[in-house]
């Protein structure tokens, strides 16, 4: 049923073996850099707030929630917060083991199915792909039902194919398939994919053995499923059903995806990828069953999305998140084209061979610079899961950009910081708006080449608000900063920062008075704490703690 690959992967050049896996390192590295120096951001609040709220186990269980906080990884955070204690880097974890897997296992499956040069190129698309890596730093469940799911469609192949290995195969197709269907529900119709293709393939042969081992096969997949998703479909319908029928799939979107999904800021670089993509797609369909399987479900997920229109498909982000399992399909169809082109390069005579092989490695290494990698990989940058990265993909201004330049007052203390000596200090910035539209930390980071770290207030002087956990022995977030414990903390900040209030949209309103209570609240209690403010201008107040001053006037009060 498998088609015979195009090369083997015995035999190999050292040289390419090593490269390979030099490549594989170099992705490995990327993803590992400054990992645990960032914060949660957006989305990856919702499974916190649900620990927030003490729910138990079984209230977990039983709904997907307003904000789909994905009950598998909730509960595991909710197991490590009783036991060892919760920390940024550790909600981060599973998801970045997740991208690492995927790059490693991804890229050996294209080095076995289509040969080594194909193998490479794949590696080397994957391992700095910005989606991939952004994802591998969310604490969200997108990285990790990419990897089970494309598991799940291996052990399918190898149940399908090979009759020596089926019953291991059908138990991890099973078991993988439900946990990524678990982990987050619009996985079910992409792993449905490989039923259609194979059954439609049986019945035209008229193979019935075959049709009736599918349908056992679905049978088990589809109990399990069901013993996971029905209690908290039945006991909290409402939670996915006010979600469907809100968002109108647009031409706008469709365009908008593709840019999301190859990582490009501009143009250019999207549509060449594109055309390459368009390329080397009918070699990889031929060449693998796994891949016409994966396409079969990315189609059934695409009709489930139209006919359910859940909220938010409106954005290029949203949508191409949920039809994630493309994007490696992309990234394959890019590298077999490369591969074509590699092929007919080496039948050129030596001349216009090494013109070529040239001119194809500076495209290559053209490609990231055209993306949104340059930024994410900037340093200081400890906001990698804020929503301007992601909104940079899609054609036109940045929402985002445009929003803060908008709402948020700008504040010249920041430029001032960054035209001291380089310094690797750290500014505590609160109020700390979890949602980040309303936290402007790229930019302050960007501006002042300093860190920027959220300043916990509910404590203190704010009273409970979201996005801001307790200091206890369930949460032990390293990356925030609480007033009450300054001195005792393992890192002090250079400057202590409260930005002053703003209209905006907070709570699902617009033109709201944001972080106003907040700064009448708290302005008293940091002044008695570490004295009168230091700098102070239309946009904030700021207060040294530790020997760093920035230099020009100080603005007037």
């Amino acid at each position: 049923m498998l088609s015979k690959p195009p090369e083997q992967t015995h035999g190999a050049h050292p040289l390419s073996t090593a490269l390979f896996w030099t490549v594989i390192l170099a992705g490995l590295l990327l993803r590992g850099l400054h990992f645990d120096q960032q914060l949660l951001l957006d989305d990856e609040w919702h499974a916190i707030h649900q620990l927030l709220g003490d729910r138990s186990p079984v209230q977990l269980l039983l709904s997907f929630g307003s904000a789909d906080y994905s009950i598998p990884l909730t509960l595991l955070y909710g197991l490590m917060s009783h036991s060892i204690g919760l920390s940024e880097p550790l909600v981060k974890l599973p998801l970045l083991l997740a991208g690492a897997l995927t790059l490693i296992l991804f890229s050996l499956w294209a080095r076995r199915t289509y040969g080594p040069a194909t193998g490479l190129l794949f590696a080397f698309l994957l391992s700095w792909s910005p989606m991939l890596l952004i994802y591998g730093w969310t604490a969200r469940p997108y990285a990790l039902t990419l990897l089970l799911a494309y598991c799940a469609l291996w052990c399918f192949e190898r149940w399908w194919s090979r009759p020596d290995a089926a019953r291991p195969a059908a138990v991890g197709f099973v078991l993988l398939a439900a946990l990524a269907s678990w982990l987050h529900p619009l996985m079910g119709p992409f792993l449905l994919g490989p039923f259609c293709y194979c059954g439609i393939s049986a019945w035209l042969r008229s193979d019935w053995p075959a049709c009736k081992r599918l349908l056992l096969l679905g049978a088990c997949y589809g109990a399990l499923s069901a013993v996971l998703l029905l209690p908290p479909l039945i006991a909290d319908f409402q939670a996915l059903a006010s979600k469907a029928g809100n968002a109108e799939i647009t031409g706008q979107t469709l365009r908008g995806v593709w840019y999301f999904w190859l990582g490009m800021e501009h143009w250019p670089a999207t549509l060449l990828l594109l055309l390459l993509a368009l390329s080397g797609l009918p070699q990889m369909l031929r060449g693998s069953l796994m891949v016409r399987m994966a396409s079969s479900g990315l189609l059934l997920t695409a009709l489930a999305l139209a006919i359910t229109q859940p909220a938010w498909a409106q954005h290029p982000v949203t949508l191409g998140r949920y039809l994630l399992p493309t994007l490696p399909l992309l990234l394959l169809a890019i590298a077999g084209s490369l591969n074509q082109i590699w092929g007919w390069l080496k039948r050129q005579p030596l001349s216009g061979r090494g013109l070529g092989v040239t001119a194809m490695v500076v495209v290559l290494l053209w490609l990231p610079s055209q993306s949104v990698l340059p930024d994410l990989l900037r340093w200081p940058n400890t906001q990698r899961s804020h929503a301007v990265f992601q909104f940079a993909l899609m054609p036109g201004p940045n929402p985002i950009v445009a929003y803060q330049r908008d709402r948020l007052a700008r504040s010249d203390f920041w430029q001032q910081l960054a035209r001291q000596s380089p310094d690797d200090s750290m500014v505590a910035v609160g109020p700390f708006y979890f949602e980040s539209y309303n936290w402007d930390a790229v930019r302050w980071e960007r501006d002042s080449a300093r860190r920027i770290r959220p300043l916990m207030l509910a404590e203190f002087c704010a009273g409970q608000r979201p996005g801001e956990v307790p200091a206890n022995r369930r949460f032990r977030f390293r990356n925030a900063v609480y007033p009450e414990h300054l001195e005792r903390a393992g890192e002090q900040p250079a400057w202590v920062v409260l930005t002053k209030p703003f209209e905006g949209y907070a709570h699902g309103r617009e033109q709201v008075p944001v972080g106003a209570a907040v700064y009448r609240s708290c302005r008293q209690k940091l002044e008695a704490l570490l004295g009168a403010a230091d700098y102070e201008d239309q946009a904030l107040i700021a207060f040294r703690v530790l020997s760093e001053t920035p230099t020009g006037d100080k603005p007037e009060s």
